[in-house]
This record gives C-alpha cells, sequence and structure tokens, in this order.
C-alpha cells in the first residue's frame, strides 16, 4: 500500500539575497507559462487539436540551458499547465505576472532537481533554503515532487510530496482502533450533528457548535481596510484562516479515531451560498464544511475507515422519518424555521438535524447495494440482480 502526503516548511527568507534569486527563479517559471499558454491560443485559433503535457515538451526543449532553470521545472510547469486548462475545462487560461496584486511567486520542482539534509536544509538549484524543520519526513519516504511559493504576507514556503511504502504492520497501526458508526449533517448552526451507533446498537447524538472565526475578527478587520493598512488586514485574515484549518483538522482526526464507518451528507455550498436565504454566505464561507468533508476523505483512505457522501437532495433526510421511513417532515422554505416536529405516519418526535444525521447512517446500506446493482448490470449478471430486487421486496413485506 502506497501512503502519498505533503509536508509544508516554511523557509528562513531574511537574506535578501536569496528572495531576490527565489523571486527571478519566479520570473523564468512564468515566462515558460506563459510562452505555453500562448502556444495554446495560436492552437485555439487554427481550430487545432488542443495542447497536452507531452505536445508542450518538444516547444520547450531547450529552454532550461536559456533560462538556467532545470529541464524538471520545465517539464514540471507543462504538466501543471495543462491540468490546469483541463480541469477548468477552459481553452486557454491567463498569463502569469509577479507583479503586486496579480499572481503570488511559484516554483515547481521534482525530486531530481532537490537535496536535504537531516537538518532540514533543502538545496535547488544552487539555492540552500534553510527551513523551520518542525517535522522530519519519514524513513524511507521517496520524494516525487513539490513546490516553492510565497503566501501574500510575503512568507516563502516549501511544499514536499512525498510517497512511502507500508508494511502490513504499519497499516495496522493506521487502522482506526473506533468501532463506532457515524451519520452526520452539517449546517450552520449547529456545525455538526452527529448520530453515533455504539457497537450494542445504542444511538446517541452530539452536536459540534460553530467556531466563527471570521465572524469574531470582523469588525477588527473592518477598521484595518477602513484605515488602507492592508498589511494588517491581511494577518488578520491569515490568522482567521490558520485557525480554522486548525479546528478542522482536530475535529476530524477526533473522528476517524473514534469510527470504522462515517456517513456525511453532500451540501452544495456555491448553491447554498447563491440561494434565495439572503445573508448566509459569509457564514456558510466561514464554516469550512466542503474543506472539512474533504480532510475527512482523506483521513478515512489513510486509516481504513469506511467513509461516505449521500446527497441530501436526492435522500430528503430532512423530510424524511428514520423510523417509519415516511416523508412527514416540515417541507419547503417555510419548514426551515421547524427544529422539531413529530412523525404523521408512526407518531415519533424528531429534532430536524438529529433525524437528518441517522438518516445519512442508515443510508449506507442503500447505497453500497445500488452500486452491487450496477456492478452487476455492468457485468451481464440480471438474474443476479432480479434475486436481490425480490429479496429486498420480500424484506420490505411487499408480496
Amino acid at each position: 500500500m502506497e501512503l502519498i502526503s505533503t509536508y509544508q516548511f516554511r523557509i528562513k527568507d531574511a537574506n535578501e539575497k536569496l528572495v531576490k534569486n527565489l523571486y527571478a527563479l519566479s520570473g523564468k517559471v512564468n515566462y515558460i507559462w506563459n510562452y505555453d499558454n500562448n502556444l495554446q491560443i495560436q492552437r485555439v485559433r487554427r481550430r487545432d487539436k488542443w495542447l497536452t503535457a507531452y505536445d508542450l515538451q518538444p516547444y520547450t526543449k531547450g529552454t532550461s540551458k536559456l533560462l538556467n532553470i532545470p529541464a524538471q521545472t520545465v517539464q514540471a510547469v507543462n504538466e501543471e499547465y495543462a491540468s490546469k486548462r483541463s480541469e477548468s475545462k477552459k481553452p486557454f487560461l491567463k498569463f502569469r505576472t509577479n507583479k503586486k496584486g496579480r499572481n503570488l511567486p511559484w516554483i515547481p520542482f521534482k525530486a531530481q532537481d532537490l537535496k536535504h539534509d537531516a537538518k532540514g536544509c533543502f538545496t535547488y538549484a544552487g539555492l540552500k533554503l534553510r527551513t523551520w524543520y518542525s517535522r522530519e519526513l519519514p524513513e524511507k519516504a521517496i520524494i516525487t515532487n513539490g513546490t516553492i511559493c510565497m503566501d501574500n504576507l510575503g512568507h516563502w514556503f516549501i511544499n514536499i510530496t512525498f510517497k512511502r511504502l507500508l508494511t502490513e504492520k504499519k497499516i495496522l497501526l493506521l487502522t482506526s482502533p473506533g468501532q463506532n458508526k457515524t451519520g452526520i449533517d452539517g449546517g450552520l448552526n449547529p456545525f455538526l450533528t452527529k448520530c453515533i451507533e455504539n457497537p450494542d446498537g445504542s444511538y446517541v447524538y452530539e452536536e459540534v457548535e460553530p467556531k466563527k472565526y471570521y465572524r469574531q475578527q470582523e469588525e477588527k478587520l473592518g477598521l484595518m481596510q477602513k484605515a488602507k493598512r492592508f498589511k494588517r488586514a491581511k494577518r488578520i485574515n491569515k490568522k482567521i484562516k490558520n485557525q480554522r484549518k486548525d479546528f478542522l483538522h482536530k475535529e476530524s482526526t477526533k473522528l476517524v479515531q473514534e469510527n470504522s464507518r462515517i456517513v456525511i451528507g453532500l451540501v452544495d455550498i456555491k448553491r447554498l451560498v447563491k440561494n434565495a436565504l439572503k445573508g448566509h454566505a459569509k457564514s456558510w464561507h466561514d464554516n469550512g464544511l466542503g474543506m472539512f468533508s474533504s480532510m475527512l476523505k482523506t483521513k478515512a483512505s489513510q486509516h481504513s475507515v469506511e467513509f461516505e457522501k449521500v446527497s441530501e437532495r436526492e435522500l430528503k433526510s430532512t423530510q424524511t422519518c428514520s423510523c417509519c421511513g415516511g416523508i412527514t417532515g416540515p417541507k419547503g422554505l417555510k419548514g426551515l424555521c421547524v427544529s422539531e416536529w413529530k412523525c404523521s405516519g408512526c407518531g415519533a418526535v424528531h429534532r430536524r438535524n438529529e433525524n437528518s444525521a441517522k438518516n445519512h447512517l442508515l443510508a449506507w446500506e442503500l447505497v453500497q447495494s445500488q452500486r452491487d446493482i450496477e456492478a452487476m448490470m455492468k457485468t451481464g449478471k440480471k438474474q443476479e440482480v432480479h434475486d436481490l430486487g425480490a429479496k429486498v421486496l420480500v424484506e420490505r413485506g411487499i408480496p
């Protein structure tokens, strides 16, 4: 089993000569990026086949000698350009520049061009990059690639991506010891509602309140912006970002350690920000629910925890009774203010968020059975699909 990770280290950038050289290297990287972009624009005008990373290599051959930059860096820029253009689904991208207010300096590299020692000093293109070595790279870690970049406060960082082969003993150590199963409903207030199924089959509900890091600093941030103290405003924004990331990392790690299965509701943040409920856009962005979901997915895969996202829209998790399965809950915009309701079918009383979290947990088996059916249909096992459908009907008491 291979585990891919990325470590970030802060570079000791008090040396002005070092910073000047890094800026010069990033300018050369921008030159290659802009050259690739210009080639792509010409292809679009001629209505030719769009360029891939493989197609860009012959055009940039010899650029490393001309610009005095490692050849692997030229290749990395080509790959990143082709990848970003493909992801954005655009015919071409914007040109890069290091001018103030445009693009932050960025230098990609491959493992062949990087050397490092046990004290956290990295050597790239003849430059010695001393860092605050906050944590050591794991033993037998194989460095694949990385980047050198600058944030909006002028601090330089080096990001090292590496892979390591895990033995059976290490895999067991990484495997989560938790035996609980948790369904999660995300929202504004509370931030998370957890329905925890214990090994004995009992259910426990927990709520995680939102920290509102941006809301706490909003007034101070506004004063700094009005006073045109933009550097101070950037520091406040950086602090908010770090606090939010720290909280989300701790919460996701705790969930992975305590559970063997996690099911979370898929929330379309972009749609919620633009919908008819005005005034909640800042709160949704401040929560960082999307970032939390991606963190949880990554950590779950690393620690052998079952993870699934279920669509709240298709499942109707807030309207469906978790006891009888009837859609008897509050509906529409008017129903959003109802936090507690009684099922007209079975008479069970539900709290809205807790009922939704439980529905997410119960939807696990439904999602798995749908995947089994899709796999069977692809392989042509129609009889097995028929038998599975008949079994479900019998379990539900339908003749």
